[in-house]
């Protein structure tokens, strides 16, 4: 159905999620302005598809919007928040907007606590590559897109769902997939229990002839569908445990593809061959492939052709460069499993040391999860760990990246930890111990990314100054 009002302004224009919709919104006709801090490659992409995008916040930027869209990173004192509800505009949440494009759609909801823009993408890969033309929304860039979002004019529709703040609750899909529960955003949910009811909250409203597909190496993903209220049609996956499509077989090869068997108990499909890294992504793709071979129903070989010229997402161990053989990766990773999977994978790709830079996200997640940050960092040489991304949160006394630098020494007392808030040190420290075949990986979901170009540009300098002191390259 056709979104109910055709003149909307969005607070927060520049985030993932909110460029997104305002690109779907944009190319179903409606009128789109909106406001964040500063310009991005998110609010570019807003732009080229015809929206107005001021920068700073002002009640003016309104205008004559009918409704207005916010994410939860916007407090309640913002200016245009502030006048939308003196005017008496409908606000709506990020989550509503999402929710009122979805209906009436044939919806495949992503949701977990890792991989879910990884699988919603490769979902949305396979559905274009067959020829399906769907609606794509995830919270990175996707390679294969060169956007967060892509539009398309058929029926289906395919998103990541945010448990971060309760909001995939409002959704009705038609087809729920969840990668992984394991707790986190623990600012929303006290403990495990909390965040695993809101996953069984949220799969009670998958529709009646929906598929639910789950994890079976995740033991509260694997038990979800014994706790809803009603039978649904559910499949599992798993790389390890036994399941209904299982993997076998997974390889690394010498060009840097992953390839491994899939099975649909008891019958043999075939083989996939993966350019993205890691036995994560083996575990994304089995989730991409339950869905849609059970409810696409088509050959298993089309599918492996399409996952086959996945390119994979933005900030997933995306290599961002290489000097003198010594590669550096961004990596997203801000929870210790998705830390350890990062890690795991790194080992058996390069064959040099690796060294960490790593910024911690949301005080209330350290203050949480402080402890598990200490096993994650096995595979590294050294780690600098900087002072917390707050991502709008207040401080919280006690509460710094040190306690997971302390973490990481009291486990790893033989290494080079560090906490060290100074990006410039880092880099100078790091530039003096580096040598070929060694990876530096940039890790953490704030800003810590912007360190790699400072970085490269000392790796670049050094190269070609050949900079006396340093071991960095040899030529």
């Amino acid at each position: 159905m056709p979104f109910p009002f055709r003149k909307v302004h969005m607070i927060g224009i520049g985030g993932a999620g909110m460029s997104a919709i305002a690109q779907v919104l944009l190319a179903e006709g409606v009128a789109v302005t909106g406001s964040d801090l500063e310009p991005s490659s998110y609010t570019e992409r807003v732009q080229q598809a015809g929206g107005i995008v001021f920068f700073g916040h002002h009640p003016s930027n309104l205008s004559d919007a009918e409704a207005v869209i916010v994410s939860s990173a916007i407090p309640e004192g913002n200016p245009e928040l502030v006048e939308a509800r003196r005017r008496g505009l409908t606000v709506l949440h990020r989550a509503d907007a999402l929710a009122l494009l979805m209906e009436g759609k044939c919806s495949v909801a992503v949701a977990g606590t890792h991989g879910k823009s990884t699988t919603t993408a490769m979902i949305g890969h396979i559905l274009s590559q067959l020829g399906y033309d769907p609606t794509v929304l995830v919270g990175a860039e996707v390679i294969n897109f060169r956007s967060n979002c892509r539009v398309g004019t058929s029926e289906w529709f395919v998103t990541e769902a945010d448990e971060s703040d309760g909001s995939f609750l409002k959704f009705s899909p038609t087809h729920i997939v969840i990668t992984n529960i394991e707790l986190d955003h623990p600012d929303r949910y006290p403990d495990e229990e909390a965040f695993f009811n809101a996953f069984v909250q949220f799969a009670e409203r998958l529709s009646e002839d929906g598929l639910l597909v789950v994890n079976a190496d995740c033991p509260r993903s694997s038990k979800l569908p014994f706790k809803l209220s009603r039978p649904v049609w559910w499949m599992s996956f798993g790389i390890r445990n036994e399941a209904d499509y299982e993997a076998h077989g997974i390889k690394r090869h010498p060009d840097g593809s992953w390839s491994f068997q899939v099975q649909r108990r008891p019958k043999s499909l075939g083989e996939v061959r993966l350019k993205v890294p890691g036995e994560h992504n083996v575990a994304n793709a089995m989730a991409a492939i339950v869905f849609c071979y059970e409810v696409l129903g088509v050959p298993f070989s089309f599918l492996a052709e399409a996952l086959s010229t996945f390119r994979g997402v933005k900030r997933r161990f995306e290599i961002v460069g290489q000097i003198g053989g010594i590669t550096v990766v961004d990596d997203y990773a801000h929870h210790p499993t998705e830390i350890q999977a990062l890690l795991r994978t790194a080992r058996k790709v390069f064959e040099g040391r690796i060294w960490v830079i790593f910024q911690p996200h949301r005080y209330t997640r350290t203050a949480k999860l402080w402890r598990e940050f200490g096993p994650a960092f096995t595979e590294a040489e050294g780690i600098w760990v900087t002072e917390i991304f707050a991502a709008s949160e207040k401080p919280i006394e006690g509460v710094s990246g040190e306690l997971i630098a302390k973490a990481v020494s009291e486990c790893e007392p033989n290494k080079l930890v560090r906490f060290e808030n100074d990006w410039d040190a880092i880099v100078d420290e790091l530039v003096a111990l580096i040598q070929p075949n060694d990876a530096v990986l940039v890790v953490g979901a704030g800003d810590i990314y912007k360190i790699a170009a400072k970085l490269l540009t000392r790796l670049s300098n050094a190269a070609g100054k050949g900079e006396e002191g340093t071991r960095v390259l040899g030529v």
